[in-house]
């Protein structure tokens, strides 16, 4: 079963303290081995930012993979709605809202992981 990933833009793509390679690479490792998703403000009723917002951040050859390849969500407010939980998934997100982080926990769900992409890539085993 493949693994998706939700992914937020502001805090864990862009603006966060994680070295730019580590990001690179650890977004080359998700498009090749999971189903990507956006979960971010950049992109809603169906329309899609995402992309353009990380444009001064990475080259542009990464920046037309993830213009192709990253899946759309949408939502109305919260950012649980465009989960599937029914998947196992990963969700990189710099602020869950209290709300949000209660409603994993009623559906037996841990955060587990926090703190830069390096971090995270050496938690799960992605070097």
């Amino acid at each position: 079963m493949i693994l998706n990933i939700y992914l937020d833009v502001d805090g864990v793509l862009k603006g966060c303290a994680s070295p730019k390679e580590d990001i690179e690479e650890f977004l080359e490792f998700c498009l090749d081995n999971c189903a990507v998703y956006w979960l971010t403000t950049y992109c809603r009723g169906g329309v899609n930012y995402a992309p353009r917002a990380l444009s001064e951040e990475f080259n542009e050859g990464l920046i037309g993979r993830l213009s192709k390849s990253v899946n759309q969500t949408d939502r109305i407010s919260s950012k649980l709605e465009a989960i599937d939980f029914n998947t196992p998934f990963v969700w990189f997100d710099d602020n869950i809202a209290q709300y949000e982080r209660d409603e994993l926990k009623s559906v037996e769900l841990r955060i587990v992981f926090s703190g830069s992409i390096g971090t995270i890539r050496s938690r799960l085993g992605i070097c």
